[in-house]
């Protein structure tokens, strides 16, 4: 590209050749995006082709992407005072990759350091086969899809269609589109296993997804059949090993929901997953009713201030949620089911607690206390922690010792009386901790004292 500051245009609109794939209009409508063609001096160039740089090598299409500022020149060759010509060399990923072999089933979840769900679950090996393609149109864009089968048979498959809207005149925009089907085995805290398949659709501003470090806006709208499948009896034909609560959400239910997210997603803080000073932020809201059969509005947040104090750090962390069913003149059931409410407990999510620990339960099933967890309309928890980093191998690797205080609770709207109460029926818990961030997340290991349980 060339850009003159002499120009009443600051930018002649002349791309360089592009790679193999990515065509010259999507090379231009990034070169916008990112104010290229509007920068008034070299500073400022130089900033917005950065960016330029950063998102497109974000998107993974690029083995290696560079952009050299080079002093301008005319058709005839000769200098332009005050202009600066662009080259762009891209050497693009193969088209297509196909794998197929095993290995350990992902889990659902957030990979951030604040806020992870509260699920139990136990690494399984599995078959995996997937296929991608990169970059077919040339404007970045990436299609894929997976098979997977478990230990137990359980089989999932997804097809993504992910693609940047680059244009002058919006903000850098990502649409995604999900086909999915899937199933996910609950039997270790409540009796059932629940099947889902149906389609998705996001659109995304910021980080492309939430292992790519950076703030986020996300609008989904989205489209599933799910079927619950209570846990059969080992010794009873026909019968099954469940609480009356589970067997009464048993059977297919369609839901269909609206969800705004917006999130900092670590790109406030020092370290994603082991930060010591910055803040983090993070909220979501979901309406879900008509023309599926199951209606809320839910909402939740989190966030987490980091203080660096000396050779330590004070870290204050919180989230609060809370879910209403809606059933929209009788179209929607009038109750929420399980796997809409929320559930607490575990590592990450509230320290001292077994996974999904606490709240409402059943008086029978394979819950960490004995029963089913049902999970709740409303929670909250709160931590103070104070951590401080480890010498030799263990400061090598970013390993931290802590110690922390947490609290929280877990109920229904219905039992939500006054603020005293809430305070009242919050669990407590004291303890010590190990924690080291890895490329899959925040790795940590605590012992606890429950105060209150």
């Amino acid at each position: 590209e060339n850009v003159d500051d002499n120009d009443a245009s600051p930018a002649t609109k002349t791309p360089a050749a592009p790679a193999q794939r990515t065509t010259r209009s999507f090379i231009r409508c990034a070169l916008e995006n990112n104010s290229c063609y509007d920068a008034s001096n070299l500073s400022e160039l130089y900033d917005c082709l950065n960016m330029f740089t950063l998102k497109m090598r974000s998107t993974n299409c690029y083995d290696k992407l560079t952009v050299e500022m080079l002093p301008a020149k005319d058709e005839k060759g000769k200098p332009v005072p005050g202009g600066v010509d662009v080259k762009i060399v891209a050497k693009e990923r193969n088209w297509y990759k196909l794998r197929v072999g095993g290995g350990v089933k992902q889990f659902s979840g957030s990979q951030g350091s604040m806020f992870n769900s509260s699920e139990l679950t136990i690494p399984t090996v599995q078959f995996e086969s997937s296929l991608n393609l990169l970059n077919l149109m040339g404007s970045c864009e990436s299609i894929s899809t997976s098979y997977n089968v478990d230990q137990g048979g359980t089989a999932n498959f997804n097809f993504t269609h992910f693609s940047p809207l680059l244009s002058a005149n919006i903000p850098t925009v990502s649409s995604k589109v999900d086909a999915k089907y899937e199933e996910v085995d609950h039997s270790l805290l409540r009796s059932y296993r629940e099947a889902s398949k149906g389609v998705s659709w996001a659109l995304r501003s910021g980080a492309a997804n939430v292992m790519e470090r950076g703030a986020f806006a996300e609008l989904e709208w989205s489209l599933l059949q799910r079927d619950v499948l209570p846990t059969l009896h080992p010794t009873i034909p026909y019968a099954v090993d469940a609480s009356s609560a589970i067997v009464g959400e048993s059977g297919p239910n369609l839901k269909h929901g609206i969800k705004m997210s917006l999130s900092t997603n670590g790109g406030l803080v020092d370290d994603r997953f082991s930060p010591t000073r910055g803040v983090e932020l993070g909220i979501s809201t979901e309406l879900a009713g008509p023309p599926g059969d199951v209606g809320f509005i839910k909402a939740q947040g989190s966030g987490a201030i980091h203080l660096p104090l000396g050779n330590l750090s004070l870290h204050l962390l919180t989230s609060m949620g809370a879910v209403k069913s809606l059933s929209f003149g009788g179209y929607c059931l009038p109750t929420t089911l399980c796997s809409d409410r929320f559930h607490v407990g575990g590592p990450l999510n509230l320290r001292g607690f077994k996974s999904s620990g606490i709240g409402p339960r059943a008086p029978v099933g394979p819950g960490s206390d004995g029963g089913d967890s049902l999970g709740g309309e409303f929670f909250h928890t709160a931590t103070a922690m104070v951590s401080g980093g480890l010498g030799g191998v263990g400061g090598g690797v970013g390993a931290r010792l802590f110690g922390f205080g947490s609290a929280g609770t877990l109920c229904n709207l219905s039992g939500i009386t006054s603020v005293n109460s809430l305070v009242a029926s919050s669990r407590l818990s004291l303890g010590v901790g190990l924690t080291a961030p890895t490329p899959l997340g925040r790795l940590e290991a605590t012992y606890s004292k429950v105060l209150r349980q």
